[in-house]
């Protein structure tokens, strides 16, 4: 469910989609895709644990891989994510209401077998059930 949120806020704002077209990815980009891309996927799902019942508040650790053939491309798109994502506005987005969103760190990678350069950003969404 948090997924079809995150892919329509990045498939929504211009400074993601300037870069990166449609290529969004839930975990696995297809091997034809074209670079720069983004994949994204859930690395925990921590509930707000209450004594009268189910969680109302999930905390969840989104990672995001950024793909590209150049270390300019690869900070370009996410640098356009951490300005999207990083304390985004609260509201209800694809019916999933997400309270905030924090900038949580990154990794800077090289695929070597694939020649492709490739940063890690993490962010925790905040998501409230009703």
């Amino acid at each position: 469910m948090t997924g079809a949120a995150i892919y329509g806020i990045l498939r929504t704002t211009n400074a993601i989609t300037d870069l990166v077209s449609n290529r969004i990815y839930p975990s696995v980009a297809p091997q034809s895709s074209t670079l720069p891309f983004i994949t994204y996927s859930t690395v925990t799902n921590t509930p707000n644990e209450t004594k009268s019942g189910a969680s109302k508040v999930d905390y969840i650790l989104i990672q995001f891989d950024v793909y590209g053939d150049t270390v300019l491309a690869v900070e370009g798109v996410t640098e356009a994510l951490r300005a999207t994502l990083d304390f985004i506005t609260p509201g209800t987005y694809n019916s999933i209401q997400i309270d905030g969103a924090s900038f949580r760190g990154e990794r800077t990678l090289y695929e070597e077998d694939f020649e492709v350069h490739r940063k890690s950003v993490d962010f925790q969404f905040r998501i409230k059930y009703t």
